[in-house]
Parts: C-alpha cells; structure tokens; sequence
C-alpha cells in the first residue's frame, strides 16, 4: 500500500500565514449547535469540509509563489510553473493540495479562518478577509505556510455567505485526487469501501470540529446490508479519526469482512455521530494512482442519482456502486445511455435494507453481484439510478496496462438538488502539470437542453465559447488537450444552461507535448558517524546535466564527490560520474551528454569521500514526468441548487408482494423476478425534506492539513 499511510504525522503545528487563506472562501450558513440532517446545495451549504488537505513540496513555484489567493487567469498562473518531478510509489509524504472556491453569494462574504494541529486540536493561529460577491478563486496551501516543510492542519472556517469548493491534491508519485467539500451530517453513507480488493484498499477520515464527538462506524454486508464490522471513537474538538483498512487487519481482516468479490472486500461504510462529522474517503493501491469520494448524508440520498460520465472498456472501466440509504428493500435500475443519448442498456435488480450492488463494466469481477445487462466493452456514456428508495451511487473508474492498474479515479453520483443551471470550474489547464482538463457535460432531462460552455485564459476574453443543443441524455465534453486556441497553462471555464445539467471535470494525463526537465533536489545523508551532510541540485541544461553540491552539516573539509551506479549500500561502488569535489562547502558540475533521467532512477547516488572513507551518500530519487501523472474526476462547482425532483423515463417498477418478502442473499438482477417487472410509479423525487438553514454564520471545516514530516 501507498507509504503514506505509514508516514508519521507531526506532533504540533508550526505558525501559519493564513492572511492568503482568508482571501479564498465564501463559507456556509449555519451552525448554532443545531444538528442539520441535509447538506444539499439547497440547504445553502450549511457545512463545508476537506478532511485531507497537504502540503509538500510537489511542485516548485518559482522565486515568486504569490502569498495571496491567485484569481484564475491572471498573468501571474505560467506555464508549467508547478511541474516537477513524479515518481511510481504511490501517497508518498503529506501530498500538496490546491483549493478552488465559488462565492455563491450575491455579497461579500466575511471569513475566518482558524487552524489546529491535528492530533491534539491545539489552535495555530487566525485570519480574517472579505471576499467578493460572485467570486471565484484557487489557492495552494503551501503558499500559506511559514516554512517550506511538510504537514497538515485541521482548519474551520465560519462565514457570513455560501460556497461551493473542491480540492485537489498531487504526491510526489503522481498520484492525484480531487473531491468537492464534503458535507457534515449526523448519518453518512460512502456507497464503496473495499479490503485489498484487487490490490486496492479505502482510507477513511472523520472530523466533526467542536466539541468532542463520538462516532460509530459500521461496514455492512452489499448483499442482506448486514453489519460486518462495527467501531466506536470518541475525537476530541477539532481532531480527526482516521480508519485504514490496509494496514488494521484485526478490524477490517477477512476474519470480520469475509472476500466477496476480485479477491476482497467490498461494500459500504456508514458513519453516525451525536453531532455532525464530514467523512472523506480514499481507495488507492500500491503504484501512482488514487481516487477520492466524500461521504454523503441519509438525507441526501434520492430515488435518481446521476452518473455523467462512465466507460466500459477493456483496458479499465466504471465500478459503479449503488447504496440503499433506506430501511426498505428498493428496486433499482441503471440505464446507460451513449454520448448522442440513445440508450444502450438497462439493468434491473434489488438492493435490501442498507445493502448495495455493485455494476462493474470493466469485467475484473469486482461486484459480488451478476447484475445484467450491462453495455458492452467500448461504450461511453452515462448512467441514470432510478429507485424506489433513495439511494446514494458513486464511479470508480481505473486505467489499467494489462492487470496493472495505472490511474484511478472517482467522484460521488448527482442528486436532483445537486444539478444545476450554472456550473464554474476555478481551475482548467492545457498541458500543465503533466495534465489537461476535460469538461463533460450531460443532460439528464427528458427535453432538449441548451449549454453554453466558456473557457478563458489569461484574462476575461474567451479562448473557447461554444452553444450546443444536447438533446434528452446525450452528453458533451470539451477536452483542452485538444484546444489549440486555449494556449498551454491554465485559466477557468462556466457552463450555463437552460435545463440543470450535471457536469464534471477531469485532470487526465497529457502526453501531447515533451514537458521540461524541472531541477531535482536531493539530500546526501552522513555516512558512518561522520556528521557530514550536503544538498545536491542536479538541473538539465541542454544534453548536460549541472550538479551542485552544497555542504550543509559537518566541518569544511576538501571531499571528493562521484556519481555511482549503485544505492548507498556498505559496499563501495565504482564512480559513473566524477563529480567537482567539494571544497570550502561548494562543488560544482558539468555532466556531459547525460539525460537527467537516466541517473534518476532510484538506482543512482552521489557518494562523498575524504580520502579512502565514505563520509556521506544519497541515492537520487526517481524522476517521471506525464508517464506517471494520475487522472482525476470531481464536480465541477455549481453556483446554484437544482430542483426537489428530476422527471425521467421512469422509475423502476414498484416492488410486490412476492419482491418484498424475505430479503435475498444476495442483490438480485430484477430480470430474474417476474415481480420486478411491474408498472412503473410516479416520477422520482428525492427523499425527505432539507430542513431550512441556520441564519447565523457557518462552519467550513479542512479537517486534515500538513506541516512537519
């Protein structure tokens, strides 16, 4: 599994800059201490969440980062000013989050901001800002931070207004995720949680602010939604609990979750508190790819649940994963339908009480489940979930090179209130950071709807500006990769429509041009007690490679310095590369006719000596450039609440006598039960009520942020 999980997490926070941080959000209305049951849009936002957000050096800003939240499209994002070096292993350190937020208020918003360390929830420090009606804007975490080291914080943030906002997060490996602000609830749902199944396993983080809350989590059975494994933690104001099913094996063992489907576990996790907590998930495997869902309130759940964008394919597909939020059994459908809106397939089955059913088009066996029919290896598309019950429904989506899963991505289905007419994306990018955007965008109506898609970089005239009809279903996307009039860098796009529509945004990997080389910084350890340490900047400069050796540590003494082809072992090794040797602190060098990738490989190390005895080593870390960039899927932004109910082409039959009898052992595919075919009901609408907000200001809380390996 990824070593980030095993990385140790700092004991305190150091100070924060956090003036930049206030400049960025516009946070929800409403906590007094009441327990809302709904985070739906329409509910104005009541609370907003990033239980993981890093900071690491990832990505190498240049002499001047910009304090301050950058307006997107302003001179001061350049091409390629953050890309860096990625490498295959995975969640390595703390990870380097980006945040992107939409002032959805007519008026500026007040904001404040606090910070806590994570463990002890000891408080680090305050800001206060006002941001613009309207407003939309991104900012990097480590730009706010005092010091260029490695952490993560737990951060609320009250404000007068609402927003909607989404972060994205790169590791050192490549790997990436993106999730919008999970919403805080008293009863949660995240529909996928998996036990080493294919080699992938869920990380779980929960953070309910202040004050101390106890939370109860419970993984049941996809099949009778039994409970197999169930958990209570008491987390004291402004922690986090954290749950890992790949490393605690006396809780998420197969001894308690018995493999079910691919060689694992899979099913769903339900999260309940006394007070309201935000759940975020990860599922991710040992190589450069990961993928994020938020956990998403009962209250949320509907009878429709839209998937804009899903693939079946034989290099990787979707694993859709439907949970019964209910005490009911639900007869369920998914309709997939293609780009152009015709419909390909459509799969009936049950789900009881609290189960799930997994549709994996992908055909790797990862759903306990023979759900059919399902469309065949090469479509893309969409998917509707229509229910009798209300359902919460997810995409996992992999890349695979053979049985090696290469990238992984995910994002959380659309409820009708989660639709709407106006959608913003902070953030889109040509060619930057080893990725390009993509921009789908689906009608899930049943009448013709007309989008509007704009994207502008650089300033407020647009490099794209396109109006298409969609017609019921079909769907549309905007690839940037592709946009020759959009120049390499990045800028932010809005889709505005006459229906609501759902719409989302990948970062995929580009490989439509060779990207620069970035300088690589390593450390070079003391050997043997010498005390001797140095930093090396090795930078590309045409077919040389430049090699700059800085003593930091130990007594100015003349070294000779070498390129071996070999790790820090005991042994000695001869030398690749003869190196300047080191004198007075300083070694400088010209390696001739060398790619930088070819030493960094992780096989490589520059070696320090002081006669015949070894006094420092460092091996040089791996160095990939788009090869090992992860995709990532999120919600684009929506500036405005969709409707109570979408009409569709029906919902699937009401279930009878003979379908809610004795529960099954198992979902079955409704195609099997004569009773499952029965006239359809009403149109769908989503289940209960979203009580009304709070009038006072709210809580936003980033339950996980970093500083300090």
């Amino acid at each position: 599994m990824p070593s980030r999980r095993r990385a140790p997490f700092a004991a305190g926070v150091a100070a924060v800059v956090l003036a930049a941080l206030a400049a960025v959000f516009d946070a929800a209305r409403g906590d007094t201490g009441a327990t809302p049951e709904s985070s739906s849009l329409s509910a104005q936002n009541i609370r907003l969440h990033f239980p993981d957000a890093g900071t690491d050096r990832i990505f190498d800003f240049g002499a001047d980062p910009g304090a301050d939240a950058v307006r997107l499209g302003a001179p001061e994002i350049r091409p390629d000013a953050r890309s860096a070096a990625l490498a295959p292993l995975g969640q390595v350190g703390y990870g380097r989050t980006s945040i992107e937020a939409l002032n959805r208020t007519q008026s500026a918003a007040s904001i404040d901001v606090r910070a806590f360390a994570k463990h002890d929830g000891v408080e680090a420090a305050t800001a206060h800002h006002d941001l613009p009606a309207g407003d939309s804007r991104a900012f990097d975490l480590m730009s706010l931070t005092a010091a260029d080291a490695a952490g993560r914080y737990g951060v609320e943030i009250e404000s007068s207004g609402t927003l909607a906002a989404l972060a994205r997060t790169r590791w050192a490996s490549g790997a990436g995720v993106a999730y919008e602000a999970p919403l805080a609830a008293r009863e949660i749902i995240v529909p996928l949680f998996v036990v080493n199944q294919a080699g992938q396993s869920s990380f779980l983080f929960a953070h309910g602010g202040d004050p101390d809350v106890t939370i109860d989590l419970a993984i049941h059975q996809p099949d009778s939604g039994a409970i197999g494994v169930s958990t209570q933690s008491t987390v004291g104001a402004h922690q986090v609990m954290e749950w890992d099913s790949a490393n605690d094996s006396t809780l998420f063992g197969p001894q308690n979750l018995a493999p079910n489907a691919a060689g694992g576990f899979i099913g769903t996790a339900r999260v309940s508190a006394n007070r309201p907590v935000a759940v975020l998930s990860y599922v991710d495997v040992g190589g450069p790819a990961t993928a994020a869902l938020v956990g998403r309130g009962v209250a949320d759940a509907a009878r429709v649940q839209v998937l804009p964008s899903v693939r079946a394919h034989v290099d990787g597909g979707s694993l859709i994963a439907v949970a019964n939020a209910s005490g009911s059994r639900a007869n369920v459908s998914a309709t997939f339908v293609s780009m152009a809106g015709a419909t390909v397939a459509t799969a009936r089955f049950l789900i009881d009480p609290r189960g799930a059913a997994y549709l994996d088009l992908s055909g790797a066996g990862r759903s306990p489940q023979a759900i059919a029919p399902l469309p065949p290896a090469g479509f893309a598309g969409s998917a509707i979930i229509e229910s009798t019950q209300p359902v919460l429904a997810a995409s996992l989506e992999d890349w695979r090179a053979g049985a090696t899963v290469e990238r992984l991505a995910a994002y959380n289905a659309l409820g009708p209130r989660d639709l709407s007419r106006s959608w913003v994306v902070p953030v889109v990018k040509r060619a930057t950071d080893f990725v390009s955007t993509r921009i789908v965008v689906h009608n899930p109506n049943p009448g013709t709807a007309v989008a509007h898609i704009v994207a502008l970089a650089g300033g407020d005239e647009p490099a794209v500006d396109a109006t298409r009809s969609l017609a019921p279903g079909a769907s549309l996307q905007l690839d940037l990769g592709g946009e020759t009039a959009f120049p390499i860098g990045t800028g932010r796009a809005s889709v505005t429509a006459d229906l609501p529509l759902a719409v989302v945004v990948y970062e995929r990997r580009d490989d439509s041009r060779a990207y620069p080389i970035p300088p690589l910084t390593m450390v070079i350890d003391k050997e043997f007690n010498s005390e001797v340490m140095a930093r090396a900047v090795l930078n590309q400069e045409g077919d040389d490679v430049r090699i700059v050796i800085t003593q930091t540590e130990g007594d100015r003494n003349s070294f000779s310095a070498f390129v071996q082809a070999a790790t820090c072992s005991l042994e000695d090794a001869d030398a690749k590369h003869t190196l300047a040797d080191v004198t007075g602190g300083r070694s400088t060098s010209l390696v001739k006719n060398i790619d930088l990738r070819s030493i960094s490989d992780g096989q490589h190390a520059i070696r320090l000596k002081r006669g015949r005895w070894r006094q420092a080593c460092g091996i040089i870390p791996e160095l990939h450039g788009v090869e090992a960039a992860d995709h990532s899927i999120v919600r684009a932004l929506a500036a405005e609440p969709g409707p109570d109910a979408l009409p569709t082409a029906g919902l699937p039959p009401t279930a009878t006598a003979e379908s809610t009898a004795a529960a099954p052992t198992s979902v079955t595919t409704a195609a099997a039960t004569e009773a499952a075919t029965a006239a359809a009901p009403t149109a769908a609408s989503t289940s209960p009520a979203t009580p009304a907000t709070p009038a006072d200001a709210s809580r936003v809380w980033l339950p996980i942020a970093r500083r300090g390996e």
